[in-house]
């Protein structure tokens, strides 16, 4: 039923963009494994992100961007496969709580979202498979990595010590949009999808908004937003840039652990001006770790995979 809405929307799609030959468009772009990424997919999956994000919808936009869209449609599928392997399902209900927290957020009722979604030619089935493979993983993640993950007290007084070590030094509130590098072949397309997407910011797309469509990290939901870490605490490619960086600014696409980052430095502070809190300490090391776990499988899942990109 959900291929046959994307087909519909296609059509509309198609209808208001005079796009050229659009038999073409019902042809593969990319096989995951057992699964078919359709050319209809990957539209619709690029109208979504530009609306959601709100760069300007033309013809150069949706080209620059469908590749990194592509590469988000694949590693869907490769989450989603992981969760199937792994006998994990996701409810509705939790599908509909986040679109309805999505909904709020633009000071909607879930219909109201519905129908503005509608009006851009986009619908809300598509945002939810978006949802539904971002709640599954989530779910794959903790089950696999929660042992690897667990922080002990050790870490968590190691981690206290650093911290009152440091008290009075910068604390740097970091955005990023993070996009993987599988293998080095792939480095010189990857480095030029974040040069198109500083082309976007730079042309006044929010960084937020595009960090949700098009970061690869687990920080990509949330808006990039990696929390306030010391430069100790940075990845070493991107903590010259940061300690550099001004309140606002936006610099990239940088060489990092594994990839390449887009960065904003969203506010600065002095440590040590609030308490230490043991409990946030302990979520937050815990989140990183569960993070650069991830991030690893997700690059193993992608080695070991058969994939075809065709588009």
């Amino acid at each position: 039923m959900r291929r046959w809405f994307a087909y519909a929307l296609f059509l509309l799609f198609v209808s208001t963009t005079a796009h050229p030959a659009a038999s073409q468009d019902l042809k593969i772009a990319a096989v995951v494994n057992e699964d078919v990424i359709t050319v209809i997919d990957l539209l619709v999956r690029t109208r979504v992100a530009i609306v959601a994000s709100h760069v300007q919808d033309t013809q150069e936009n949706r080209q620059r961007l469908s590749g990194v869209v592509l590469r988000n449609l694949i590693d869907e599928h490769l989450k989603t496969q992981a969760a199937k392997a792994q006998g994990i399902t996701v409810e509705d209900a939790e599908v509909n709580a986040r679109l309805t927290e999505l909904a709020q957020q633009n000071k909607l009722s879930l219909e109201e979202f519905r129908q503005k979604l509608a009006a851009s030619g986009i619908l809300m089935e598509s945002l939810a498979d978006q949802f539904r493979a971002d709640i599954a993983w989530q779910i794959v993640v903790r089950k696999r990595f929660r042992s690897a993950a667990t922080v002990n007290r050790k870490d968590i007084d190691d981690e206290i010590a650093q911290m009152k070590e440091n008290e009075g030094k910068p604390e740097y509130l970091v955005g990023e949009i993070f996009l993987p590098v599988y293998s080095p072949g792939d480095a010189p397309a990857v480095e030029s999808t974040g040069k198109d997407l500083m082309t976007q910011l730079q042309q006044g797309a929010n960084f937020t908004e595009l960090a949700q469509q098009f970061s690869q990290s687990p920080t990509g939901s949330t808006g990039g937003v990696l929390g306030w870490l010391r430069a100790d605490q940075l990845d070493p490619g991107m903590r010259g840039a940061v300690t550099a960086m001004t309140k606002g600014q936006i610099t990239g696409p940088i060489q990092t652990s594994g990839g390449y980052s887009i960065l904003t430095l969203f506010d600065q502070r002095t440590s040590g001006q609030t308490p230490i809190d043991e409990a946030a300490v302990t979520s937050r090391l815990t989140a990183q770790r569960l993070d650069t776990l991830a991030r690893a499988y997700l690059s193993d899942l992608r080695t070991q995979a058969f994939i075809d990109i065709r588009q």
